[in-house]
Order: structure tokens, then C-alpha cells, then sequence
């Protein structure tokens, strides 16, 4: 089970407070990229206003979660409620601006690229509506969140290498890599809920890992920036 602590902040209880500030902290980040990335969108790229929607759905999704967390009094028996639900759905949807940003690289598989993108964050929403009303012992729901996570890394991994690096000689993929690498650490401290300090837990290591994550997914989209060649594609898809 569980160790966490509560909190009593102007006369109301907060569960996990610790958590709930980190998952503030990871909204507040989110924000700033999404300025940042819209900053240096100069000639208005879709796609890049994209990943703005990312980093923006990903941080506000985190920071919901932060506050489904702090008024579940009945955690831990009941560890998600429907508004954990909720905030993940919210990152959901930016995951799949992510997954859509490489659709504009290559006409040949942009579409498949959209379908995909398309039919997993429709099945993902579906999932998390049923999950949010039916209780399975044999699930753990924020196992879900994660595989679905895993599974964007692996379209934006596989795309940015095979299809933007090899046909425009674009190294993102490296800091791309680089961030999936750091997020995928946190699941052994996830697994094992290691901890630095009782307010300090393996859940606030993993949002402080989300922030890095997010700063080497920026420093990919600068390196993307670079080039002019994905504007044309982009335009066209947006009519």
C-alpha cells in the first residue's frame, strides 16, 4: 500500500500534497514550452504549433491529475476517481498533437500516421470511460496511461528516425531519444516507489523527470525548426 501524507492548507484537507505541487509544477512548465514553442514559430508552421498544444494538454492534464489527487479522500482504497480519468484524457489529446507533428513529413505516410494517431486516442478515450465506471482488480488504470505513453514514444521515435533524420538529415531524433530515455527511468522508480524524502516520493520524481522530458522534446523541435522544407507539406494539410 501506499505511504502518503495529508495536509491541512486554509482549513482544507489536501491528500498528497506533495504530489499535488509537483503536478502543478509539471502545468506551470507545460505553459512555459507552449509559449516558448509558439515564440519561435516565426512563419507560423502548423506543425509546430502542434507541439505547442502538446506540452500545453500534457501540463494542464498533469496538473487536473495533481488536484484529482487532492481531494480523493477515500485514496488509497479507491486510487483513481473519474476526474484522474478526466486528466488523462486531457494528456491524451496532447499526446496526439505529438504523434500528429510527424504526419507532415512525409506525404507518403502522413495519413497513416493520422489514422493511427487518430483510432488510438479514440480507443484510449473509450478505454478510460468504461474503466472510470467499471472497476477491474486485475488492472491497475494508470498502467494504461502508461502504455499509452510508450506506445506515442514508439510512433515519434521510429518516425522522426526512419523518416525525418534519414531523408533530411536532422538529428532531433537525438533529443527526442534522449527524452524517452530519461521518462522511461521513472518507471523503475514507479515500480519500486522510490522516494528521497517523505515529501519527495516516487511520484514527484517522476513529474520532475516529465519537466526534462519536456525541455529535450523543445530542443528537438528547435533542431526541426531549422529547416524550411516542412511548410509546404504543412499548409497543405491544414486546407
Amino acid at each position: 500500500m501506499d505511504k502518503f501524507i495529508t495536509a491541512e492548507w486554509f482549513g482544507v484537507e489536501i491528500i498528497r500534497p506533495n504530489n499535488l505541487i509537483t503536478n502543478i509544477l509539471v502545468g506551470v512548465f507545460g505553459c512555459i514550452f507552449y509559449r516558448l514553442t509558439l515564440k519561435i514559430n516565426q512563419q507560423q508552421l502548423v506543425w509546430i504549433n502542434w507541439w505547442g498544444l502538446f506540452f500545453l494538454f500534457v501540463g494542464l492534464g498533469t496538473a487536473v491529475g495533481g488536484f484529482a489527487h487532492a481531494f480523493n479522500y477515500n485514496y488509497p482504497s479507491v486510487k483513481h476517481t473519474i476526474w484522474d480519468h478526466f486528466a488523462w484524457i486531457i494528456i491524451a489529446v496532447g499526446l496526439y498533437f505529438g504523434e500528429k507533428t510527424r504526419s507532415i513529413w512525409d506525404n507518403s505516410r502522413g495519413s497513416w500516421i493520422l489514422r493511427l494517431a487518430t483510432i488510438k486516442l479514440f480507443l484510449f478515450v473509450m478505454l478510460m470511460i468504461v474503466l472510470s465506471f467499471l472497476h477491474f482488480s486485475t488492472i491497475n488504470n494508470f498502467d494504461v496511461v502508461r502504455w499509452n505513453t510508450i506506445f506515442f514514444m514508439f510512433i515519434l521515435l521510429t518516425t522522426t528516425y526512419f523518416w525525418i533524420f534519414r531523408t533530411h538529415n536532422i538529428n532531433s531524433w537525438l533529443f527526442f531519444l534522449a527524452g524517452f530515455g530519461i521518462l522511461l527511468s521513472g518507471v523503475p522508480v514507479y515500480n519500486f516507489q522510490l522516494r528521497l524524502h517523505a515529501w519527495f516520493d516516487h511520484h514527484d520524481i517522476g513529474h520532475c523527470l516529465q519537466i526534462i522530458t519536456f525541455w529535450l522534446f523543445y530542443l528537438g523541435i528547435v533542431e526541426e525548426s531549422l529547416t524550411q522544407e516542412p511548410q509546404t507539406t504543412a499548409k497543405h494539410l491544414e486546407e
